[in-house]
């Protein structure tokens, strides 16, 4: 009988020496129940996703915020009446929004506000592959508009659950897909980007 061997690494200990005023700052800056490491890492990574070149970046100058967006893809399996569909998408990377989103206090550390920078997802489709063979998603909308934009907003859900951290049970069925009330109520619970249900939903859907 074998017997799996894992690996674990010890992370040495360090005592980082805070005053009482930055102690006071990080455990405003919590979410829930995080230890200071997990703020201070959290805070740290934040400050990576908007500074680095790689990712997603948050400008603010004067009184206006803007977002240089890093583009990210994913490939879906998504199964349609029986049929199943491989979708390779492309959409912004809105990591460090998530992070924002997620504590009040963080954004009115860096910003001096409370209100999170408005986004867009901006997904766009790339490829599609039916029965084994990649087809041309222009092609395959021209033969199958309805099928098309089903794709593309159980995508667009999928995407928006994994990067929020969020369950939009509201929308299981094909009509709830296309159903601006459903997707409405969707964005107005978990208080997303009124920039991003015009954009990616309403537009979509006329």
């Amino acid at each position: 009988m074998q017997e799996t061997i894992t690996i674990q690494e010890k992370e040495k200990i360090t005592t980082l020496r805070i005053t009482d005023r930055t102690k006071k700052i990080l455990e405003s800056l919590a979410v829930g129940k995080e230890t200071h490491e997990e703020i201070i890492l959290r805070i740290i990574k934040l400050a990576q996703g908007m500074s680095s070149e790689g990712g997603t970046q948050i400008i603010e100058q004067k009184n206006i915020i803007g977002t240089k967006y890093h583009r990210l893809h994913k490939t879906l399996s998504i199964k349609i009446a029986n049929k199943l569909y491989e979708t390779l998408c492309t959409y912004n990377d809105l990591g460090s929004i998530d992070m924002l989103r997620k504590s009040k206090e963080m954004r009115e550390y860096l910003f001096g506000k409370g209100n999170s920078p408005e986004w867009e997802l901006h997904l766009e489709i790339a490829n599609i592959k039916e029965k084994g063979k990649w087809v041309n998603p222009q092609d395959f909308k021209s033969k199958n508009k309805k099928e098309y934009f089903l794709l593309y907003f159980a995508a667009l859900k999928q995407i928006l659950e994994e990067t929020f951290d969020i369950k939009a049970y509201e929308i299981l069925t094909d009509e709830d897909y296309s159903s601006l009330e459903k997707w409405q109520k969707v964005y107005k619970r978990f208080e997303l980007s009124q920039e991003s249900l015009d954009t990616d939903i309403v537009k979509m859907l006329r």
